[in-house]
């Protein structure tokens, strides 16, 4: 914010910055966008009172192939793949933050945005919300399954199978250890079934399971290697256990089978069993009364629009005395034949947790000295997706996955529509220009009082 920037206006007090992430939020379907039913009041009035960007886009989808770009202003590629998160990147904007004296903290929902890919860089205090089964799965499909493969086809050695997984699946081990232990300290539980009633599909992870996986990888690296070989990306039912229960991976194969039935027509049950926004605000509001000093940066990380289709089996009676209004909203004046109405029933939902928010820093009397920045990580298709896609990632470099909102607004923001081509990799430079700090010469982007 240094003189002749003139979007921002000079004050003696550096201000409170809050990075507000919506999984999955399409830029089309804001109603200051022109969509209809407007179903975000509150964003479109953060937009109209701020600084609204109107051509900004996601630097990829998904999650993992946006995440170096929100925070290190670098392409996809760049510094090993975007499969490392931001290991190995040379910054994360969060740390110069960090090293000028901001106070920081961050509540996420999904593990991209977590320690195991570096997001936790720069946090004094740093929340993983997110279902650690779908973790379990990324990291097998991602890290340990072609090691796996090779291995069975004679291509690897015992040795060095066992000495892979003794490095890598001890670090995810390890990583899950530290997730548990982090959503104790935040004093929330794990989704799912309760464990003593549903034991054998251990849909609830304990630290005693993953503790006795360690040892067993300790003691005998081969069995573990067998034991993954069978179980695939269910591998986190067997936690603990010498050999993959036939029985249980009988059970899983029926229960697939079943949901790809239910979600032929309309995606109505997930894999992910999602810590919703509520919780998340939660974790905000604790945060902010421990007299946080000043400033201070937050990141916020929201799931729910993401997986939409968690609204129906994961009803609970505070919700369904919310979710009438959200329907009301989504159908009301609806055109005829426009897809997405679960989308939009969590789009209304996710926009009231915004207004929350807002709340949530008012009582606390700090919305005078605090900018928020709202932005996705990228978008998603609504409605029926194209048949065959599958995780082809060309697939997703369309507008309704890259086009997302990038909004500015607090105090001494100037109301402005900007219509530069932008992208997330602007969004590091933005922020530490708030912050009145130069980018690192590695950033790729300009801030936004250059577009």
């Amino acid at each position: 914010m240094a003189p002749g920037k003139g979007r921002f206006t000079v004050t003696a007090k550096l201000p409170n910055i809050v990075l507000v992430i919506i999984d999955s939020l399409r830029f089309d379907r804001l109603g200051i966008s022109g969509y209809r039913p407007a179903l975000t009041p509150n964003l479109d009035e953060l937009a109209r009172r701020g600084i609204h960007c109107i051509n900004h886009f996601s630097s990829g989808c998904p999650s993992q192939v946006a995440v170096p770009g929100i925070f290190t202003s670098s392409l996809p590629f760049d510094y090993g793949g975007y499969n490392e998160g931001i290991r190995h990147r040379p910054y994360s904007f969060v740390e110069v933050l960090q090293k000028s004296g901001y106070q920081t903290f961050g509540v996420t929902t999904c593990h991209w945005f977590s320690s195991h890919y570096g997001a936790n860089r720069g946090f004094d205090q740093f929340t993983p919300l997110f279902d650690l089964n779908p973790w379990f799965s990324k990291c097998y499909a991602f890290q340990l399954e072609e090691p796996l493969v090779r291995w069975k086809a004679g291509q690897t050695s015992d040795a060095s199978i066992c000495e892979f997984l003794c490095s890598e699946y001890g670090s995810i081990l390890l990583r899950t250890l530290e997730f548990l232990d982090a959503q104790a300290r935040a004093g929330v539980e794990q989704r799912g079934r309760s464990r003593a009633r549903w034991r054998p599909l251990r849909s609830i992870i304990t630290p005693q399971d993953v503790n006795a996986e360690r040892e067993l990888l300790s003691n005998d690296p081969l069995v573990v290697a067998e034991k993954l070989a069978i179980m695939g990306s269910y591998l986190h039912l067997a936690l603990g256990k010498r050999a993959a229960d036939g029985r249980l991976l009988a059970r899983m194969a029926r229960q697939t089978a079943w949901r790809n039935r239910i979600n032929r027509r309309i995606s109505l049950v997930s894999q992910r069993r999602a810590y919703e926004a509520n919780v998340v605000n939660g974790q905000v509001r604790n945060h902010i009364k421990q007299n946080l000093r000043q400033p201070f940066f937050a990141l916020i990380h929201y799931f729910d629009l993401h997986e939409a289709r968690l609204l129906i089996p994961h009803l609970t009676m505070r919700r369904l005395t919310r979710l009438p209004i959200d329907v009301f909203r989504a159908m009301n004046s609806r055109p005829k034949g426009l897809r997405g109405r679960l989308y939009d029933i969590g789009l209304s939902n996710i926009d009231r947790r915004i207004g929350e928010l807002l709340r949530i820093f008012e009582r606390r009397g700090l919305l005078d000295n605090t900018v928020f920045l709202i932005t996705a990580d990228h978008g998603k298709e609504t409605g029926v997706p194209p048949r065959g896609a599958g995780s082809d990632l060309s697939h997703f470099f369309t507008d309704d996955f890259l086009h997302v909102p990038f909004i500015v607004a607090g105090p001494n923001i100037k109301p402005e529509t900007v219509d530069s081509l932008m992208s997330h990799l602007d969004l590091a430079p933005t922020i530490l220009e708030l912050a009145e700090l130069e980018s690192p010469p590695e950033s790729l982007g300009l801030p936004l009082s250059r577009r």
